[in-house]
């Protein structure tokens, strides 16, 4: 009886202990490459030369706080993450789903730029990232202020011939048109 006793006062006091620390929030800022992208949505996009297609689906979208008890009391962790599947082109880290945008802060620290991942390339959307229009071809659409992202790939790394070199983020629309290694240009043509 003493031992259950023991165990529940335990659980009790870190329940307490928990609550009594401060939760990261991530700024709306800090959301934006989270809020473009809404749970089921399709992006669908075309090859300019050969003209076959493939589509991206948002397969979740969760916003949550983790902390470990056991390890260190004092640090909680906002997260927020986006995970995706494709249809044709596949993830070669897990061909089933993927995160394409992920964040996570410990205690309202200062966290790293925009970083998402797309068919196993990794992209950086800071400060310093340029903005320049897009004008998409298949779609007659023009996209005024979208970030150049470049992935400089290094030598061991998961991105193959198909994964993005070149990749255009709008902060509305998100990935609007993405260049592969080996050369073929892909625009959405879904809007």
């Amino acid at each position: 009886m003493n031992l259950k006793v023991l165990k529940i006062t335990l659980i009790s006091l870190g329940c307490i202990a928990s609550s009594c620390l401060k939760r990261p929030n991530l700024t709306r800022n800090e959301l934006s490459g989270f809020n473009v992208y809404k749970k089921n949505d399709t992006i669908i996009f075309q090859n300019l030369i050969s003209k076959e297609k493939d589509t991206t689906i948002i397969v979740s979208k969760k916003k949550y706080h983790s902390y470990e008890p056991m390890i260190n009391l004092k640090y909680i962790y906002a997260h927020a993450v986006v995970q995706y599947k494709n249809k044709n082109i596949k993830n070669s880290y897990n061909p089933e789903t993927a995160t394409m945008f992920g964040l996570c802060k410990k205690n309202n620290a200062p966290i790293n730029p925009l970083y998402f991942n797309y068919l196993n390339s990794n992209f950086d959307l800071d400060s310093e990232t340029q903005k320049q229009s897009v004008i998409l071809f298949q779609s007659d659409k023009k996209i005024e202020n979208a970030y150049l992202l470049i992935y400089h790939k290094p030598e061991f790394s998961g991105a193959n011939e198909d994964s993005p070199e070149i990749l255009y983020w709008d902060t509305e629309y998100g990935i609007v048109k993405f260049i592969t290694f080996k050369g073929d240009i892909w625009e959405r043509i879904n809007w």
